[in-house]
């Protein structure tokens, strides 16, 4: 399985299944960031961002359909400011990012 806090499940069809950690999910906001936005990228780019990860194209795709569907929803109902628990574990997740051996 690719590192990065990927956890492996053996799902029906034989496939490892990735679990999008803390860590990982920051990973990807940050490489979605620089290939242009959530709007505007496409899952070949973030793949191209996250190589050292060894993610496929597949669960990039996956992945950012996820991501651009709950924001659609989000946006549906107004969002509360973001609570000072939210607040800190973002500090935590970025601080770790920052400690991954790889760059992002």
């Amino acid at each position: 399985m690719a590192s990065g806090g990927g956890v492996g499940k053996v799902c029906a069809t034989g496939k490892d299944r990735l679990r999008w950690t803390p860590v990982l999910s920051m990973a990807f906001e940050d490489a979605v960031r620089k290939t242009g936005g959530i709007d505007c990228t496409t899952p070949s780019a973030i793949v191209e961002e996250l190589r050292p990860l060894g993610l496929t194209v597949g669960q990039i795709k996956s992945h950012l359909q996820k991501v651009r569907r709950d924001r659609f929803q989000s946006q549906k109902t107004s969002r509360e400011p973001a609570t000072a628990r939210e607040i800190l574990l973002k500090a935590k997740l970025e601080d770790e990012l920052k400690r991954l051996p790889f760059e992002c």
